[in-house]
């Protein structure tokens, strides 16, 4: 059993591209982000099994002599190097979550969260994005709840509804996520600010899409005029209907500027987040490699 203290983490992640039309077999482009979620497992002799999630008010405990048919021996190793087959099936049970919640998920999500960085998926075939750039955006919620299950399901309705105007819709979002993802290979040499350009116009194109597939929100759409008011270029992520959309930050903004938009936001009422993509996925840590913020949250449970 285990005898001393496991450290590890997942990254959050975006779609870049290919919201909804990765459902009907196109292209999605999906990132890992540098914001992360924790978790400890630590041994302790009363024979409980304790489960602890403060930042969404879940605390529960179990008998362990309840548990037992539980698979424990990964525990047993001693090894912590998190395996390509332990990957394989942190993958596969994360897409039995995903399910549950969003009832026919591309599978996506769960993919770029286990394996990190960058991700190319297709019909189910996942194929990584070498090297991508270290893209800074800026993560917001708009705190608008949604159901994806619901979004997804009044959307296949809106595709049997409107067939010939929906299908151009989504072969069009395939030519975006096709067209950035040649941008990302072109700067892993040497980005230059056309680059950054290119990316901004695409984002707007894809966004002006989604609101005509029908999944935008208001809150949204004042996302991406607030950030627009700065120069800066916004879409949704994810299902839309409100939820979060990200925000593209280039190299040249200077500090201020970031956290005017970002004052301007939260002033607003929405949460937003800096962060950059292609973070590395399910990882194992030691408790000195932790961000000291980090560390404090976990000493605090």
């Amino acid at each position: 059993m285990l005898s001393q203290v496991l450290l590890v983490s997942a990254p959050g992640k975006i779609i870049l591209h290919g919201e909804y039309a990765v459902v009907y077999g196109k292209v999605a482009l999906a990132v890992a982000l540098n914001l992360r979620t924790f978790l400890r497992l630590q041994p302790q002799g009363n024979g409980k099994l304790d489960l602890n999630l403060p930042n969404i008010g879940i605390k529960r405990t179990w008998d362990v002599a309840k548990l037992q048919l539980l698979d424990t021996s990964f525990l047993e190793q001693g090894d912590f190097t998190v395996l390509t087959e332990d990957l394989e099936l942190i993958n596969k049970w994360a897409f039995q979550g995903e399910k549950v919640i969003h009832g026919n998920p591309s599978g996506v999500d769960n993919s770029v969260c286990t394996w990190g960085g960058a991700l190319r998926y297709q019909q189910g075939k996942i194929s990584s994005i070498k090297r991508p750039p270290s893209l800074k955006i800026l993560l917001t919620n708009t705190k608008v709840p949604r159901s994806t299950k619901a979004l997804v399901a009044s959307f296949r309705n809106k595709m049997l509804k409107f067939p010939e105007i929906v299908t151009p819709l989504l072969t069009s979002i395939n030519a975006i996520s096709l067209e950035c993802e040649r941008v990302l290979g072109e700067m892993t040499g040497a980005p230059a600010p056309e680059h950054y350009l290119l990316l901004e116009e695409l984002i707007d194109v894809n966004q002006h899409s989604l609101n005509a597939l029908g999944v935008g929100h208001t809150s949204l759409d004042q996302l991406c005029r607030m950030t627009m008011a700065h120069g800066l270029h916004s879409k949704l992520t994810g299902a839309g209907g409100g939820g979060c959309g990200i925000t593209l930050l280039r190299p040249d903004l200077e500090s201020p500027k970031v956290e005017a938009v970002k004052q301007a936001l939260t002033s607003n009422g929405f949460d937003c987040w800096e962060t950059s993509i292609g973070a590395p996925g399910v990882s194992i840590h030691s408790s000195s490699s932790l961000d000291a913020l980090v560390q404090q949250a976990l000493d605090g449970l």
